[in-house]
């Protein structure tokens, strides 16, 4: 490439004369200048893009946590529900008197009744609750209640691990009922109905990737640098409905998918 150049610098150094062939060198540098600033103009623009992405994606997730706090003080107004403590007995340290009961231990909850049937209100994938709608007769009159319900209490489900159950809103549900006291319940061994795996929902990892397409041109040296992978953005929830008989599917094809790269 380099004796090309000489040649071709040669034949025009030939054809013209030595002050138009030194003029003309100056402005080839001149340009050679030019592009050079552009192109740190436009790496000094990507990197303020890249920054102002994070920013944003920072804020999105400061608003979205306040949002989320927002809907959980909602729903223990609506419902009286507490996040999931009702579902656990809080012990009494060593050094505390247990001579006399303590109002602020929570007490074991009661079973009430057996294979209660119930529809989903909503359920939370993310922070792995929800609440069951259930029907009870007092007096003759006929009561909507609900029913706190954590993903490990779903006893029936075509998802392995009980931390990653769900619910799907709507569905139809059979469970025990427990009483946590002050007219607050918990349902358990959720399943579907006649004893079924219930509907749920599954969820789907989508990668953004944060890398501009001519990102590589202005690192010589990418083959030494990171995986792309490992400075990729966060990975975000996509919430599918599901087909029958498709979660281990999906499962599979997800873990393949990550095994390409």
């Amino acid at each position: 490439m380099s004796s090309e150049l000489e040649t071709l610098m040669a034949a025009i150094q030939n054809n013209i004369s030595e002050g138009d062939f030194q003029n003309l060198c100056g402005q080839i540098q001149k340009l050679n200048g030019q592009i050079h600033s552009l192109n740190v103009q436009v790496q000094t623009l990507t990197h303020e893009k890249i920054c102002d992405e994070n920013n944003y994606l920072k804020q999105i997730k400061v608003l979205s946590d306040k949002v989320m706090t927002l809907q959980e003080q909602l729903l223990q107004q609506k419902t009286g529900f507490e996040m999931p403590h009702s579902d656990f007995i809080n012990q009494p340290s060593a050094h505390m008197d247990t001579s006399s009961p303590s109002s602020n231990i929570s007490k074991e909850p009661k079973l009430l009744n057996q294979s209660i049937t119930g529809v989903v209100k909503f359920f939370n994938i993310e922070r792995k609750y929800g609440i069951i709608n259930f029907k009870t007769n007092e007096n003759g009159t006929e009561t909507l209640k609900n029913a706190f319900i954590h993903a490990t209490n779903i006893s029936k489900s075509k998802i392995v691990k009980p931390e990653e159950r769900n619910l799907k809103p709507d569905e139809t549900v059979i469970f025990d009922l427990y009483d946590t006291g002050n007219d607050k319940y918990v349902a358990k061994n959720v399943t579907g109905p006649n004893g079924d795996n219930v509907q749920g929902v599954y969820v789907v990892y989508q990668k953004q990737n944060t890398r501009m397409p001519n990102q590589r041109h202005y690192q010589p040296n990418y083959r030494n640098q990171p995986h792309p992978r490992s400075q990729s953005r966060p990975r975000s929830y996509s919430i599918r409905r599901n087909q029958p008989n498709d979660y281990q599917q999906v499962e599979r094809n997800i873990f393949r998918s990550r095994r390409q790269y």
